[in-house]
């Protein structure tokens, strides 16, 4: 298959890259909560904090391929269906689940990622509270 029709010049798609292990994410850091001031920080609460959960009902988009996913500057969500995060999309009825440690259900070739690999396209809106403008 010629990859440079699909955005691939020459180069590996992404998930067969292994130079690749993340795209358009913040870097790893320590988990922890922030808060306005010091004694609020001290009570641990958690409800003072500048923490907002991303956990509920998100947009969904399941593909068949990560070559059929969306592209997201010119992607219109309001089709898609709704799962629950956090949760596995193979639970809530897309795809198959499965879980082997001796042989995969699949022909696997390494370093070369199969075309048929499915794929989760996940989106939410939400907002940022304005108390947390830092100023």
């Amino acid at each position: 298959m010629d990859l440079s029709a699909l955005g691939f010049p020459g180069a590996l798609p992404d998930w067969s890259n292994l130079n690749i292990l993340h795209r358009n994410t913040l870097p790893a850091r320590a988990h922890f909560y922030s808060y306005p001031d010091q004694e609020s920080a001290l009570s641990f609460n958690r409800e003072q904090s500048y923490f907002h959960s991303l956990n509920g009902t998100w947009k969904f988009h399941y593909d068949i391929s990560p070559l059929d996913a969306p592209i997201w500057e010119t992607t219109n969500t309001s089709s898609w269906d709704e799962l629950e995060v956090p949760g596995m999309w193979q639970l809530q009825g897309y795809g198959n689940p499965h879980y082997t440690n001796i042989d995969y259900p699949f022909s696997v070739t390494p370093p070369n990622v199969s075309y048929v690999n499915p794929t989760g396209s996940y989106w939410r809106q939400f907002e940022v509270p304005q108390q947390w403008d830092g100023d």
